[in-house]
């Protein structure tokens, strides 16, 4: 029995590609830890984001809790951080 959703399984019968699902999370942390850890810190200090150890692609480890961590407003506090 396939126990993936419709659109997942579709990329699962393409065969050996080289594919990463990346977790979606209420900070979108994931979709943006590349560009989050290219960061200096003294950049990550001024914008109030938190200074975490360095990311890792693709993602090996657990990942639940890490909205515990990131201010709510994540993702807005990065795109000002990048400006």
């Amino acid at each position: 029995m396939n126990n993936l959703s419709e659109p997942m399984a579709k990329i699962a019968d393409l065969g050996d590609v080289n594919v990463t699902f990346v977790p979606h999370t209420r900070t979108r942390y994931f979709e943006y830890a590349p560009l989050f850890h290219l960061l200096p810190k003294r950049v990550l200090e001024m914008f109030g984001l938190p200074l975490l150890r360095g990311g890792q692609w693709p993602f090996m480890a657990g990942w639940a809790g890490t909205d515990d961590f990131l201010p709510r407003d994540f993702e807005a506090q990065l795109v000002r951080a990048w400006a």
